[in-house]
């Protein structure tokens, strides 16, 4: 009986700690340069996401042609199986693969497919430099013409329609008339909180380049400066562009918890057995006792 009672404290046990190995969190850290279809570094800030199955599991902005080279805005995919594929969007545009790999680090360019003149709509563009099918009849107008923006997106804001007097224009006249963008779902990308001096800011941008922003994201907030020590206090430095200076400090947070949770367990369980023994043995001796008063009785 007693077997039976340790082994099953001992399945739960080891299931626990099975439960709580389960609950760390895989990442894979990425940096790396941002290219157009031509091979030309990108300048301006581009908002990218990362996903997996169609998941978005990371998002993040780019500063300057770099990305995840910032060590307070590091871009970490979190939470996915390795072998599985994930896909890099720049401002809503397929710019990139990877499979992931847990605890790896990885230095991957991206390349954003608008620039070469190649429309590729399953990559997110609806056009290409010259490469534009729609014309301003495509959206009812008559007069004007359409162009393509640097993130391949239709601009159709010159496009209007003659006005008449019925309408309230003038005869000859014309109106411009709501453009593109007012059937555009803004999908705002924000970058990390910066530094607290009494306010931390962070920079957004809208991935579909709607151009408006009815739905754009608080991009200050009031914050408590906490004073350190200072034997506490250190140069805020530039991350290296080096692999070997990333530390996931986010994750490895997790991995104490973890860690903490596991040690606690193992102790309970520890604790319990002692316990469970402790409680059979005094049965044990009962039983002995019983059977000794009987024998003299």
């Amino acid at each position: 009986m007693k077997n039976k009672i340790l082994i099953i404290i001992l399945s739960i046990f080891i299931l626990n700690i099975g439960f709580v190995l389960a609950q760390v969190p895989t990442y894979h850290q990425f940096y790396g340069d941002i290219y157009d279809g031509n091979n030309t570094l990108i300048t301006e800030d581009m908002p990218i996401v990362a996903k997996i199955n169609n998941t978005s599991l990371e998002e993040g902005i780019s500063s300057s042609e770099l990305y995840g080279y910032d060590s307070n805005d590091l871009f970490i995919v979190e939470d996915g199986v390795n072998g599985q594929e994930i896909e890099f969007y720049v401002y809503g545009m397929l710019s990139g693969t990877f499979i992931f790999e847990n605890e790896k680090t990885t230095n991957l360019d991206l390349t954003l497919p608008c620039g070469d003149g190649v429309l590729d709509s399953g990559l997110g563009e609806e056009c290409d430099t010259g490469n534009i099918t729609e014309t301003c009849a495509t959206y009812g107008h008559s007069v004007g013409s359409v162009v393509c923006d640097a993130y391949c997106k239709v601009d159709a804001s010159a496009c209007s329609t003659p006005g008449s007097p019925g309408n309230g224009g003038s005869p000859g006249g014309s109106y411009t008339p709501p453009s593109r963008v007012d059937d555009c779902n803004e999908s705002w990308i924000c970058g990390d909180w910066g530094e607290c001096d009494g306010v931390e800011t962070r920079t957004c941008l809208d991935e579909n380049n709607c151009g408006t922003e009815d739905d754009k994201p608080v991009l200050t907030n009031a914050c408590e400066v906490i004073k350190l020590d200072s034997d506490e206090i250190k140069d805020d430095i530039e991350t290296p562009r080096t692999t070997s200076s990333f530390s996931p400090i986010k994750i490895l947070k997790n991995y104490w918890i973890a860690i903490v949770i596991i040690i606690l367990t193992i102790i309970i369980g520890i604790f319990s057995v002692i316990f469970i023994r402790w409680k059979i043995r005094d049965n044990e001796i009962e039983k002995i006792r019983k059977k000794v008063k009987k024998s003299w009785e």
